[in-house]
């Protein structure tokens, strides 16, 4: 899963609730200039960098892991997760 893939499917999941890894609760994202944010159903807002997500997509791809605590890089794994798995499963 590159970054430039990662990002345009963000970008085409915009207004779609998406499913923590947990599946517990759900978020929206909106990709910004040079950030994602994750909406929560609360209305909280949680925002990752690019460099961030770019380092999440290597380390998803060498770890494949959907554990949000095999990524201690980020406090957002459970978001970019989700989206990682709704990625994979439109993919599919």
């Amino acid at each position: 899963m590159s970054f430039d893939d990662y990002i345009a499917f963000a970008e085409e999941q915009a207004g779609q609730r998406i499913p923590t890894a947990g599946r517990r609760s759900h978020f929206r994202v909106v990709v910004q200039d040079t950030r994602l944010e994750f909406i929560l159903d609360s209305g909280k807002i949680r925002q990752e960098s690019f460099p961030y997500v770019e380092n999440f997509c290597n380390l998803y791809e060498e770890r494949g892991s959907t554990r949000p605590v095999d990524y201690p890089e980020t406090r957002n794994a459970s978001y970019l997760i989700g989206l990682a798995r709704a990625f994979e499963a439109e993919e599919a």
